[in-house]
Order: C-alpha cells, then sequence, then structure tokens
C-alpha cells in the first residue's frame, strides 16, 4: 500500500499535467472567474489587511486581486520566503514594492514591513489542487502549513474547478483551509 507521501506526489505529478495542459484561453477565463469570486466573497469585502500570493505558470493569475486589494485601500500582504520551509508576510503599498525571489516568484523587497500574524484577516492561499471538504494539496514545501499553524485568521485556497478533487489524504502536519474557492462556488470547511 502506497504511504500519503507517496499517493500526495503522484496527485500532484496528474493535476500539474492537467493544469499545464489548460490552454491561456481556458486559464484567463478561470482566473477571471474565480477573480469575480474572491471580490464578491463576504470575507474578502470585510477583511482590512489580506495575504495573498503572486500566482505563476499554471497557477491562478493573483495579480488583478493584489491590484484590486489595492486600490480598495485594504492592506496588502505577500510572503517573503526567510529560510527553509519559512516564510513570513511583508506588506507592499504597489507592485513596485515586489522583487524576484525564491523559486522566481516576486515577493515584497526585503525592506518591506513585517506583518503580524494577528493583523491578518483572510489569506488567499495557492494550491495544487483541494477537495469539498478544504483539504489542500500544496506543492511539498510545507511553507503555507507552517504559515498557517498559529493563526486566528481566515483562509481560502484559490483552485481551479480541475483541481478539485474527491480526497485529498492528509498527514498530522497538513492543515486544511477554512474555504476553497473555484470558478463557480466557494466550499466551506465542514
Amino acid at each position: 500500500m502506497a504511504s500519503i507521501k507517496e499517493v500526495k506526489s503522484e496527485l500532484r505529478k496528474a493535476t500539474r499535467k492537467a493544469l499545464r495542459a489548460l490552454n491561456a484561453e481556458e486559464r484567463a477565463a478561470s482566473d477571471k472567474a474565480i477573480f469575480e469570486q474572491v471580490v464578491n466573497f463576504s470575507e474578502y469585502e470585510k477583511a482590512e489587511t489580506v495575504f495573498l500570493y503572486v500566482g505563476i505558470d499554471w497557477e491562478i493569475n493573483t495579480m488583478p486581486l493584489i491590484e484590486d486589494a489595492l486600490s480598495k485601500g485594504k492592506k496588502v500582504s505577500l510572503p517573503l520566503i526567510t529560510g527553509d520551509g519559512i516564510m513570513e508576510g511583508r506588506y507592499i503599498e504597489s507592485l513596485d514594492d515586489l522583487t524576484a525571489g525564491a523559486f522566481d516568484i516576486p515577493e515584497p523587497k526585503a525592506e518591506t514591513k513585517f506583518t503580524a500574524m494577528e493583523e491578518i484577516d483572510l489569506a488567499l492561499i495557492p494550491c495544487v489542487a483541494c477537495d469539498a471538504s478544504c483539504m489542500r494539496l500544496g506543492q511539498g514545501g510545507g511553507f503555507y502549513d507552517r504559515f498557517m499553524k498559529s493563526r486566528s485568521f481566515k483562509t481560502a485556497a484559490l483552485c481551479r474547478g480541475i483541481a478539485l478533487l474527491d480526497k485529498i489524504p492528509a498527514g498530522r502536519y497538513d492543515l486544511p483551509a477554512d474555504y476553497v474557492i473555484t470558478e463557480d462556488r466557494i466550499y466551506c470547511k465542514a
């Protein structure tokens, strides 16, 4: 019988392949639909401080969400990688506060202001896949599970519908999101 680690590795590989197979028009339509779901989501509307990420490659394009949050006067925090499997939130005031970071992902410049965990109202987080019970399959580095471990804020994983799986196996350190947002639905953790 395969271990949870092996099953998760196979799920990542198969899901990434399906996500990479989407053409530019399909990705753009998916991005737009998820954007609309987020900006009309009550937790996002009432959040004063939003933690986001910069989506790259096959991930959801979050730049429109970052720009929307900034334009609405929300405080925007993005992850800055500070060590092996460790990240912290840093405030940005514009896209000019970003620089090339770890894994070639844009991240806040080192001089940006630290975001205390208790200042965050909502974190919009990435995933490779999720399930309807809000279990999230990340890239495998554990960054977001460590970051979410001692949180008081709500989390919502942004997930393309084709990456919504029947069941994500969970290990003892895996944490579900409070919500999963797809193109046509918002799932809430049971």
